[in-house]
């Protein structure tokens, strides 16, 4: 269910490439969610949600800071035979004032979050919506918290297109990395040209803006080569679209808590790029392969010793070849015509 367009309010009720950016990714990268806890933030229509759920998430979160599209996820959802017992979630997040964070959930130590002057009504006004059974995907309250804090990977998609949301999104996503559960968000964004007056040229600001932000709280912000990732949903991509990986910094701590895990898990920089590793190995390996049916540089390999003629384009007399006439070629002399001398009049 969605708008085919929307005003700035109802954003979220239409769909933006940026979400089939991402859904291309989560297809070409399964195992990057599989089995993990995963949160969405500004899920808007929730196709990234419903789809990392189909491709075995431990359970997803489908959030977003407008009821009506919390609401409109929680019906797709359910047209798409999702279940409240089931493992996709939908709750209101507001990126300025997230659910406090359970004592059990996350990393570090507890951390008092001092939120700023709340501009939204409260979450606990908010009541789910239900269908006609009595069903509701809607989470509140300690388990939204729970499920927020404790999501292991983040994912968003055009989420990033004015600058104080941007200021918002980057400080929410800071403070889960470094104070919750999450290891990594992946973000898809269509970079967006605006006109600007103080410059009065064309200027991309919110992107930009929000990973400046993210750098400057310490988070690493790398892309993503999108010709690794097939299309998979029909739109054409464009050199605007962008795709990053952004985690918390490697500092003391983190390695003191990365140190008391399984060394088989690897962060999720690590598997993106081994994954893109194995598949350049794989294509040198067929180029290697057909190089090497291929006399090496400067070989004489196929040539006949004493000779600056290849082999293969030898004529012999005893297998001549023919030409436009039938006759017999022999070096560069054609048998059966007269040399031109004799055949041109004057």
């Amino acid at each position: 269910r969605r708008l085919a367009s929307s005003n700035l309010r109802d954003v979220g009720l239409q769909l933006w490439a940026g979400a089939l950016v991402l859904s291309d990714f989560l297809l070409a990268r399964p195992h990057l969610f599989r089995g993990r806890t995963v949160c969405e933030l500004g899920a808007g229509l929730g196709l990234c949600s419903l789809l990392a759920g189909r491709l075995g998430a431990k359970s997803v979160l489908c959030t977003d800071g407008i009821l009506d599209a919390v609401e409109n996820c929680e019906a797709t959802l359910l047209l798409n035979d999702c279940s409240p017992s089931g493992n996709v979630q939908t709750g209101v997040v507001l990126w300025e004032d997230p659910p406090p964070r359970p004592d059990s959930v996350g990393l570090h130590a507890a951390a008092t979050f001092q939120h700023p002057a709340k501009t939204s009504p409260p979450q606990a006004s908010l009541q789910p919506e239900t269908t006609e059974e009595g069903r509701s995907l809607r989470v509140e309250g300690s388990q939204l918290g729970e499920m927020l804090w404790g999501a292991e990977v983040l994912m968003a998609a055009d989420v990033v297109y004015d600058v104080p949301g941007a200021e918002k999104l980057a400080s929410l996503v800071h403070l889960l990395l470094t104070e919750g559960s999450a290891k990594a968000l992946y973000l898809a964004v269509e970079k967006r040209v605006y006109f600007s007056a103080a410059t009065l040229r064309p200027e991309v600001t919110a992107y930009p803006q929000f990973v400046e932000d993210c750098e400057a709280q310490g988070l690493v912000v790398e892309p993503v080569n999108l010709l690794d990732i097939p299309v998979f949903f029909g739109y054409v991509r464009s050199r605007f679209y962008e795709l990053v990986i952004i985690t918390a910094p490697t500092d003391d701590a983190a390695a003191a808590t990365t140190a008391s895990t399984p060394a088989t898990i690897a962060t999720p920089r690590e598997e993106h790029a081994e994954l893109a590793k194995g598949r350049h190995e794989e294509e040198d390996d067929i180029a290697a392969a057909k190089l090497a049916d291929q006399p090496e540089e400067g070989s004489r390999e196929g040539w006949e010793i004493g000779s600056a003629t290849p082999k293969s384009m030898e004529r012999s007399k005893e297998a001549p070849s023919k030409g436009r006439s039938g006759e017999k070629l022999v070096g560069e002399e054609v048998q059966g015509l007269e040399p031109p001398s004799k055949r041109l009049k004057t």
